[in-house]
């Protein structure tokens, strides 16, 4: 199972309907349609009801959203988590003139980049 599928299902069950989700999420209906396929057979059971107006969870499906719901929470903390935790501050280094001319600018451009909350003097 892929947080992924867990988005899908949770933006269809919220939009009730296959075709406003695949909209939403610019994606083809039948891409939709396979990995909620995918996912119903994973878990073994049936997971949403088709209906004339759109889609609507079956009992399984709702207790699987509430769980989707706060498992895609989880996965968004922890990335905010992992992204306060990187590496930041104020960074003094100190090269020989010779050095700085050459390895200078490349070497805080490459900082920089790898580490942009750390500001280097």
């Amino acid at each position: 199972m892929e947080l992924r599928q867990l988005r899908t299902f949770v933006r269809i069950v919220e939009l009730g309907s296959m075709s406003r989700a695949a909209l939403d999420l610019d994606m083809v209906q039948s891409a939709l349609s396979q990995q909620i396929g995918r996912l119903e057979s994973e878990l073994s059971t049936r997971l949403l009801q088709r209906t004339p107006r759109g889609v609507i969870p079956t009992e399984a499906g709702q207790a699987f959203f509430h769980e989707a719901q706060l498992t895609l929470r989880h996965a968004e903390q922890a990335v905010l988590a992992a992204q306060q935790a990187r590496l930041s501050g104020a960074v003094s280094m100190g090269l020989p003139p010779s050095i700085a001319s050459v390895l200078g600018l490349p070497l805080m451009r490459a900082m920089q980049e790898r580490y942009p909350d750390v500001r280097m003097h």
